[in-house]
């Protein structure tokens, strides 16, 4: 398995507002390959809201829209740079 796949598998639930928003920063900028990633990280805007603590207070529904958003990155097709090494083939 990929080291940064690896790692996004593994990464623990975020604690401020900061970190989730660098989680999402990651998970958005690969977003637009996933249909359904607006829906999967709604549950992320009650935390975000303006005089919502910083500490974040994690409810069933983000936990489970956190895992999905890392099994979203992590499974099949990974989007990587090509190999140098090996052949291009386009059609």
């Amino acid at each position: 398995m990929d080291y940064k796949v690896e790692r996004i598998l593994q990464a623990p639930l975020p604690k401020t507002k900061t970190q989730l928003r660098s989680f999402l920063g990651l998970a958005g900028h690969y977003g637009r390959f996933f249909p359904s990633y607006a829906t999967v990280a709604a549950p992320f805007t009650d935390l975000l809201r303006k005089g919502a603590p910083n500490k974040l207070e994690w409810g069933a529904a983000q936990k489970s829209a956190f895992q999905q958003l890392k099994g979203m990155l992590a499974s099949q097709p990974v989007l990587r740079l090509p190999d140098q090494s090996k052949q291009f083939v386009t059609d």
